[in-house]
């Protein structure tokens, strides 16, 4: 207990990471140079607190093909906002060609409250995406093997070329396609559907 007309220096700041103290502030004495005299009461002295601008991060992770895990890519971002603001995935999204945002596809959130220590991860994931291969004839003969069969794949997945049609009296030119660069019988899936045609020509006598 303090007497009456005692002189009480106030308590150092206090802190906390992420805020601004501004002080400790009284109405039941008259403070001055952080000290002030005993009155006859007891004094409550308040502080508080204000939220400061802190960092974090916003890291976004793409599906690896094998579909086993995701790949963090970089740069990863640097931003701030006040201590305690909640952010979202929602106003992060980015575009990558031949993946989705999914939300909550490995940690089960969509948001995190920015802490004031800085350490607040904002974590984004990408699935990868799947796109169709069709086989067409630009011409069918009687007596043409039949069209291999639609098939689906990964973005970035190579992707075997069908083996060439055949029909009795006629020359088959091979499958091509303005949707994806074939190579050596293959290619590597782009971020679309891909039409292969075949034409199959006459055969000369």
């Amino acid at each position: 207990d303090l007497k009456n007309g005692e002189y009480v220096c106030v308590a150092v700041s206090a802190s906390a990471p992420g805020y601004f103290f501004s002080g400790w502030t009284t109405n039941d004495a008259s403070v001055g140079d952080g000290k002030f005299e005993m009155p006859a009461k007891n004094v409550v002295l308040k502080g508080k607190f204000t939220e400061t601008n802190t960092t974090y991060k916003v890291e976004q992770y793409l599906e690896n093909l094998a579909g086993t895990g995701y790949d963090l890519q970089s740069p990863v971002e640097t931003k701030t906002a006040k201590t305690g603001t909640v952010v979202y995935d929602k106003d992060n999204i980015k575009s990558y060609p031949g993946f989705e945002y999914k939300a909550g596809a490995v940690d089960k959130k969509e948001e995190e409250t920015v802490l004031g220590n800085g350490t607040t991860v904002l974590k984004l994931y990408y699935v990868r995406k799947s796109y169709t291969v069709t086989y067409e004839y630009e011409n069918k003969p009687e007596g043409a093997s039949e069209l291999p069969k639609q098939g689906s794949y990964k973005y970035g997945e190579n992707v075997s070329v069908a083996e060439s049609a055949t029909a009795p009296g006629y020359i088959f030119s091979g499958w091509t396609t303005n949707d994806a660069s074939v190579g050596d019988g293959k290619f590597e899936m782009p971020a679309k559907n891909v039409v292969l045609r075949g034409k199959i020509g006459r055969a000369h006598v």
